[in-house]
Parts: C-alpha cells; sequence; structure tokens
C-alpha cells in the first residue's frame, strides 16, 4: 500500500510540476533559439548605444570592458545586444568577468582584460552553447511524460514484494498453527501424565 500511495502521489503531484516546468524550460530554449536563427545574420555587438562590427572591435571593447571593472572605473554596468539577445557584462563572485547573454533563457561565458581576440571568439560562440541545451532539453520532456506512463502501469497492480509479502505472511500462519497444534499436544500430555499420577496417588 505504501508504494502504491508513493506512485500515486508522484503521478498527481511530483511529475505534473516536473513537467511544467521541463515543458516551460523547452519552450524558452527555443525561443532563444528562433531568435538568434532570426539574427544570424547579424554579427554585429551593440554596447552602451555604440555598434561594434568586426571581431576586433568587439574583443577590444571587451576587454575595455573587463579592464574598467577591474580597476573599478564603471558605476553602470555595461549592457547591450547581441543576435537580439540582451547583453550584460558583470564582475561574478571568484572576481572575474563574465558576459551575460540572456533571452527567455541565460548563457554566460568569461572574459579578460588581455584577451581581445578570444574574447570576439567566446561571444560569436555563446549561441551554440544556447543550441547544445535543446536535446537534452527534448528528451527531459520525453522521459518525464515515460515515466507518467510507467506510473500509470504501475497503479493498481500489486507493489513489486506484495507476493513475496502474502507467501511470508502463509508460511508464519502455517508455523504458528503447527506450533499452537503441537502445544496442545504437549499440554494433554502433561495433563494426562498428572492424571495418572493423581490417580495413583489415590489408590496407594
Amino acid at each position: 500500500m505504501e508504494d502504491q500511495s508513493r506512485l500515486n502521489n508522484r503521478l498527481n503531484v511530483g511529475l505534473p510540476a516536473y513537467i511544467k516546468t521541463a515543458e516551460g524550460f523547452l519552450q524558452n530554449i527555443r525561443k532563444d533559439i528562433d531568435t538568434l536563427n532570426q539574427n544570424i545574420d547579424d554579427k554585429s555587438l551593440i554596447l552602451g548605444g555604440v555598434t561594434y562590427k568586426t571581431s576586433k572591435e568587439i574583443g577590444e571593447v571587451l576587454a575595455d570592458c573587463a579592464r574598467a571593472i577591474y580597476d573599478d572605473k564603471l558605476h553602470e554596468t555595461p549592457r547591450g545586444h547581441y543576435r537580439g539577445m540582451k547583453i550584460s557584462i558583470v564582475q561574478n563572485e571568484q572576481h572575474k568577468i563574465d558576459v551575460i547573454m540572456s533571452g527567455m533563457t541565460t548563457t554566460s561565458f568569461r572574459i579578460g582584460a588581455t584577451t581581445p581576440e578570444e574574447n570576439a571568439t567566446r561571444l560569436e560562440d555563446a549561441p551554440c552553447t544556447v543550441f547544445e541545451k535543446l536535446p537534452s532539453a527534448e528528451a527531459e520532456v520525453k522521459r518525464l511524460y515515460q515515466e507518467v506512463k510507467d506510473c500509470e502501469e504501475g497503479l493498481g497492480k500489486p507493489f513489486p514484494k506484495e507476493a513475496e509479502f502474502r507467501e511470508k505472511t502463509l508460511r508464519y500462519n502455517e508455523v504458528n498453527l503447527l506450533i499452537e497444534e503441537q502445544n496442545k499436544q504437549e499440554d494433554q500430555l502433561v495433563t494426562k501424565d498428572l492424571e495418572g499420577k493423581q490417580t495413583e496417588a489415590m489408590a496407594r
């Protein structure tokens, strides 16, 4: 009964919540992919209202932002857009500089104050990270729906160890009956023995 109750709770409470979250995440990834695809031909970076078009310009402005943050010369977070996604440049808890690319989901990557070429490459590669999230998100939704089917099939069936439990219970009852019968026979023998001794004593 405990397994059936747990299964029912998983089916009607846990799984619906997980599916809602997983489907929402999948939908958001697809929206971000659509946004990136719609802006696939525009590789320019808009930062602080200024447009940077070449890899050299993009790499250098990212390095400049990283340097300014390290030197505590920026009082506002640098913000902009890249391929339809929002861009923010922040210092993380480890005091490293991250570029946050966000739409419906969020992706981040590290930049440096002295690595402009790497900065530009990492920005250009960032959309690939969003695309790479799609297969695992689809697989998770599929897995959850399969679990729903498994739970539905499991409900109403005996829990896996029920047969073993019944068998052991039956055996336990049989043993108890044998013990009770044996005790009765022993009691009868003892009673007869006492009665015999009492008769013998009275005869004397």
